[in-house]
């Protein structure tokens, strides 16, 4: 009697039974019996909502050896009927969202990594069972069988164990004759991300620094003439530097291109202390521009501030200081003991100074961020509380007090 499929509610014209049972194993699980609990509430009702199409479902992996660890993931597979008259392969799609969603759901309220695999057909996997694929292989022997209700896993896990499903002579020697190709893959992928990883670090530093001076991130193939212009030449940064640099660059070029397609230990080592030496040089350079900038910002702010006072002061008919100490002594006299200007702005004029005396020694440690970048702030705002003053009324006061 033919059976027909229903994707909606998958009823069929013979009742195909689930059994309360069906998860009995004797097998011993290595994860916990209370996590095994949770994963069977979750795939009860999927394996007797499709009942008709769903063959076995099975745990594999390190949940069920020895080196299951608390957070490792667990493997599970289903497998598919597509023997059964009236199969409609829609039904694998259907069945893999609905076991993406438990994947999230064990994660989300139970933090339980399902790695539930793609289901396969029953075709697809007894075919891999008679080839002898590794993967399967090594699953099967040591599978949970969670759902089963035909008994189909327990005979195949036997003759497994017992020797019996060896593969074939194709499957082996396929698997002899791939192994090499794949090494000859991995040394190259190896030796291309492996420089690609560090030519990005000296990219990332010198596009850092760059960027930091003002010039815009140059593309890899540049970065040696940026450095060059803008470093080498002015004597900040030695030759040598740029020299690593380009010569790297032109190897991987070189192993990209095929032309290089080993490396030696002895290569590695070397590469790997010109990658390290050029990153410190990059962050040196970085300091030193911070440094510099800095120390602009400070030099510039002191000018301001005594720009702004030696102008007021000719503006009141003071005569000519000597030094920017004079200048400060009589803007003193003049504007802050008068109550014209507050003692704030001098005292902000004073610490700008203090700070210009410690870059021009170099002992910079104790000064702030804060205080470096409200600088042009503070000058600013000197300039204004000059501004405010009325230059004629400070005569008048002067005259004044002269009578």
């Amino acid at each position: 009697m033919n059976q027909h499929i229903y994707i909606g509610d998958y009823k069929t014209s013979r009742p195909y039974p689930f059994k309360k049972d069906i998860y009995r194993n004797r097998q011993n699980l290595n994860m916990e019996k209370q996590a095994l609990g949770k994963i069977k509430g979750y795939m009860d009702p999927l394996c007797e909502k499709y009942r008709t199409v769903i063959k076995s479902v099975y745990i594999a992996g390190s949940a069920v050896r020895r080196d299951f660890v608390k957070g490792s993931d667990i493997d599970i597979l289903v497998i598919i009927d597509d023997t059964r008259d009236g199969f409609d392969p829609r039904v694998i799609d259907l069945i893999h969202s609905e076991l993406r969603k438990i994947s999230k759901d064990t994660m989300d309220k139970d933090k339980l990594d399902l790695h539930i695999q793609s289901p396969k057909t029953l075709s697809t996997f007894w075919d891999m069972i008679r080839s002898g694929e590794p993967w399967i292989i090594t699953q099967m022997r040591d599978a949970y069988i969670l759902y089963d209700p035909s008994g189909y896993i327990t005979p195949i896990k036997t003759l497994l164990n017992q020797g019996k499903l060896s593969g074939t002579k194709e499957k082996a020697q396929t698997l002899i004759n791939d192994a090499p190709k794949k090494l000859v893959k991995a040394r190259k992928l190896f030796l291309e991300e492996i420089t690609a990883d560090l030519l990005s670090a000296m990219v990332e530093s010198a596009q850092a620094v760059l960027m930091f001076a003002g010039v815009a991130p140059p593309a890899a193939k540049n970065i040696g003439k940026e450095l060059s212009e803008r470093f080498v030449k002015t004597k900040i940064i030695p030759s040598k530097i740029v020299h690593d640099y380009e010569n790297f660059y032109e190897v991987t070029r070189k192993i990209d291109h095929g032309e290089i397609t080993t490396i030696s230990g002895k290569e590695v080592e070397k590469y790997l202390s010109m990658v390290a030496e050029f990153i410190e040089s990059m962050e040196k350079l970085f300091g030193v521009l911070d440094f510099v900038k800095k120390k602009k910002m400070i030099n510039d702010a002191y000018d301001k501030s005594i720009k702004a006072c030696s102008e007021a002061l000719k503006k009141v008919g003071a005569g000519k200081a000597k030094d920017h100490s004079e200048i400060l002594r009589q803007f003193k006299a003049q504007f802050v003991d008068s109550g014209l200007v507050s003692k704030d702005h001098l005292g902000m004029v004073r610490k700008i100074h203090t700070h210009k005396k410690a870059f021009d020694s170099g002992k910079v440690s104790d000064i702030s961020e804060n205080e470096i970048y409200s600088s042009n702030v503070y000058a600013s705002n000197l300039e204004k509380a000059i501004g405010d003053v009325k230059i004629g009324r400070k005569k008048d006061e002067k005259r004044k007090r002269r009578a």
